[in-house]
């Protein structure tokens, strides 16, 4: 009797333990009449891999019957797919916070790290509040074209939410460094690089990094980085250890999505 008793414990507090794991990714969240959870599959993403997950909730008590599902447990492996569909949280047209499932391993991504999560209520979900969605790339040449044109779709009831251009920098340009003892790796170059940057113009109004194309992937020997800045730091720039390439201006460009479902 005693040795069943002592087992219904362990089986309770084990319980316990795995229910303490869990937590509400919507926890502490008051959503509100302009608020829309938004779970969408990459714009990118030609082969459409999760559009199924797709779906958008814009109603107050339909959120609230349904917040309590969205609970992760333990933290995994953090298995990466690029097509990923994310979970967005708006307020009109702003995003509150944003995360990441990955159906293939039933994950979400929270804060970089990756937790046990039922991606099938996310299915389940998708198949009540379906959406479809269609988005356009906008080029502009200023911030007043751009001002002009954020000032008429705002009035648009479909428009989900923009990535506005950004109007900080006039272009970028590469700087390429001899793989070296004295430059190894991007993380000491781009140490190495902004003394000098933030000397020549004296704010960090630029952003250097590395970005992993095909050249650089096929030029193991060297390293370009790249720096995107107003103009005058390229004009003014001198550096003997590097090969300085030729300036590229700045594309402005936003990309706006829009929902497309019409309801039956």
């Amino acid at each position: 009797m005693a040795f069943k008793t002592l087992i219904g414990l362990l089986i309770l507090l084990s319980s316990q333990i795995v229910f303490g794991q869990t937590q509400q990714l919507f926890e502490n969240i008051e959503f509100t009449d302009s608020m829309k959870l938004v779970i969408m599959h990459p714009h990118f993403d030609e082969k459409d891999t999760f559009v199924k997950y797709d779906l958008i909730i814009d109603k107050k008590n339909t959120f609230d019957s349904i917040a309590s599902l969205f609970t992760y447990g333990q933290e995994v492996t953090n298995y990466f797919n690029r097509n990923e569909p994310s979970i967005i949280l708006l307020s009109g047209t702003k995003t509150i916070d944003r995360w990441s499932i990955n159906p293939e391993v039933s994950s979400i991504r929270v804060k970089g790290k990756s937790y046990k999560f039922d991606t099938d209520i996310v299915l389940e979900l998708a198949s009540k509040y379906p959406l479809k969605y269609s988005y356009e790339r906008i080029e502009f040449n200023s911030q007043e074209e751009f001002d002009n044109f954020q000032s008429d779709i705002i009035k648009d009831s479909t428009l989900l939410f923009m990535y506005k251009p950004n109007f900080n920098y006039d272009g970028s340009f590469d700087l390429r460094f001899t793989k070296s003892r004295k430059f190894k790796h991007p993380k000491g170059i781009t140490e190495y690089l902004e003394p000098i940057v933030l000397k020549i113009t004296g704010e960090k109004n630029f952003r250097i990094s590395y970005i992993a194309n095909s050249y650089n992937m096929s030029h193991p020997d060297q390293y370009t980085m790249t720096i995107k800045c107003k103009r005058s730091l390229f004009d003014q720039f001198e550096d003997k250890n590097a090969e300085k390439l030729d300036w590229v201006d700045e594309i402005y460009s936003a990309t706006a999505f829009k929902n497309n479902y019409i309801q039956q």
